[in-house]
């Protein structure tokens, strides 16, 4: 194969990691606001990218629970359950995706097993999560959790419902996140990583001249 051939090749590979990383889910960590004491009872529209449609949800800092990603991570249920919402954009109609969170339980409240209902455009499914004997505020578990979806549209509405019935004792939530199953992994490249194979897409028109 020539240069021009594997510069033209690698720059087709750049294009779709960078078409891949397009859907993203905003604030997905529950990182902004950055609150300043451990647990921040959400008002109306509190989020940046996600809107309180029922209930009340609590934003919860370390150390009352450890996140399974930075700092942060959200009480589905913080006095009655709590629904969150918010509309994600730039899917391809057609391709399949995987939506995949991470999911715990309060632990300050009695029973065993926490819930939700989660639906990205018109695909939902219910999740549970069962208490581990002796979690606490160190020794925090998480599950991973996966919907896998076609994309109806290029905008979907995605939301979390919490459906554990008790207040305050509901389903954790955290690192939110989308996959395009048919897209490729995205690949990390230095900071000059384009105009390099930039450079060689040129060097290979030159060559062929």
């Amino acid at each position: 194969m020539s240069l021009y051939k594997y510069a033209f090749a690698a720059l087709l590979l750049l294009l779709s990691a960078l078409q891949a990383q397009a859907v993203s889910v905003t604030n997905g960590g529950f990182e902004d606001p950055k609150t300043t004491v451990n647990v921040y009872s959400v008002p109306a529209n509190p989020m940046p990218g996600w809107t309180v449609t029922s209930g009340n949800v609590e934003i919860i800092r370390s150390p009352t629970w450890a996140p399974s990603e930075g700092e942060q991570s959200l009480d589905l249920n913080g006095v009655r359950p709590g629904t969150i919402q918010q509309t994600v954009d730039g899917f391809t109609v057609g391709n399949d995706y995987e939506l995949i969170f991470d999911m715990g339980g309060n632990f300050f409240v009695g029973g065993s097993t926490r819930s939700a209902n989660v639906a990205i455009g018109q695909t939902t499914d219910s999740f549970t999560y069962t208490r581990v004997a002796g979690e606490s505020a160190s020794a925090f578990t998480w599950e991973e959790k996966k919907l896998s979806f076609t994309a109806e549209a290029e905008s979907l509405l995605l939301s979390f419902s919490d459906t554990s019935g008790a207040a305050a004792a509901g389903a954790a939530l955290d690192n939110i996140r989308i996959v395009d199953l048919g897209g490729m992994t995205p690949i990390p490249l230095p900071a000059g990583g384009l105009l390099l194979l930039t450079g060689l897409v040129a060097l290979g028109f030159k060559r062929r001249s």
